[in-house]
């Protein structure tokens, strides 16, 4: 039975101050988490509109991000086109951010990435399709066809067999 203190005795409270701590360094956390993920997305990227698209249709554990710029456009020129053809490539891998500038050393990043998921998953599940990175393209609306293609068939190249295109998708008004 549980009997009423005393009258010298004194009631304590628990100390919720760690508790609240905790709380707050787990917001922290997530908050920190949420933005590393936003940074994958660069605003620079303008994405071109399709009519339809769809998201990610099973689970994937590792994706490779490949944002795709085309190069600055000469502000001199009067004909308003590009200096050159040279695209810039930012990979997105996990939390890391990697730039390049020639489709030689996003071969070489790729090729590399490639061998060390090839190296970290079981053969068996090698040989049955996981633990492979999926490749998604973000390719920006001014860049040409030939720049998007040669980033997919140099996915292709080094071993990659999924790989995947982003648009923004076109809002129809509903009527």
């Amino acid at each position: 039975m549980h009997s009423a203190p005393a009258v010298g005795d004194s009631y304590e409270e628990p100390n919720l101050t760690p508790l609240l701590d905790l709380v707050l360094q787990l917001v922290m956390f997530f908050m920190l988490v949420a933005h590393f993920d936003n940074e994958q997305k660069n605003e620079n990227v303008k994405l071109p509109v399709a009519s339809v698209a769809k998201g990610l249709t099973r689970d994937v554990s590792k994706v490779l991000f490949i944002n795709v710029l085309p190069p600055p456009v000469d502000e001199d020129s009067q004909t308003g086109r590009a200096r050159s053809n040279r695209a810039t490539y930012t990979v997105f891998e996990g939390l890391t951010m990697r730039e390049y500038t020639t489709k030689e050393q996003l071969k070489n990043y790729m090729g590399n990435q490639f061998k060390l998921d090839q190296a970290t998953t079981p053969k068996a599940d090698w040989d049955t399709g996981k633990g492979r990175s999926l490749v998604i393209i973000r390719a920006d609306r001014g860049c040409t066809f030939k720049q998007v293609y040669e980033v997919m068939t140099t996915a292709r190249e080094v071993g990659y067999g999924e790989v995947q295109l982003r648009a923004e998708v076109k809002q129809t008004t509903g009527g």
